[in-house]
């Protein structure tokens, strides 16, 4: 969805920014799989490469949520929704926070449901 609103908004980080958090989402269920078969979930490894992979797709999310910051103008819940996610990047990049990130996924998921839905009715 974000990533067809960042086309039709002609915002390419935005675009971008979404084909990124699309693609370490995916890595993240590929190598939790893989290493879970491999390690039984026990590794140092296992925990090592999965703390770094949620950091780095945090990370994403912070440049997600500042281009959706960008949207603000035609979608005003767009900054709420851009600000908390950017909270929540922080947050989950940091690790020690990850509660936060949890916290904060059900409030931002919504409100970004119904950025699409009001983006869906303003840019068909």
């Amino acid at each position: 969805g974000f990533v067809e609103l960042g086309k039709r908004a002609k915002i390419k980080q935005l675009t971008r920014s979404s084909y990124v958090i699309m693609a370490m989402t995916t890595l993240i269920v590929l190598i939790d799989n893989y290493l879970t078969v491999a390690y039984q979930g026990t590794s140092g490894t296992y925990t090592g490469v999965m703390i770094m992979l949620v950091a780095a797709t945090s990370i994403a999310g912070v440049f997600f949520g500042i281009n959706l910051i960008k949207l603000k103008k035609s979608i005003p819940l767009a900054r709420t929704a851009g600000i908390i996610e950017i909270i929540s990047g922080i947050a989950g990049a940091t690790i020690l926070f990850l509660f936060v990130t949890l916290i904060l996924a059900l409030p931002t998921m919504i409100m970004e449901i119904i950025i699409l839905f009001t983006a869906a009715k303003k840019y068909k």
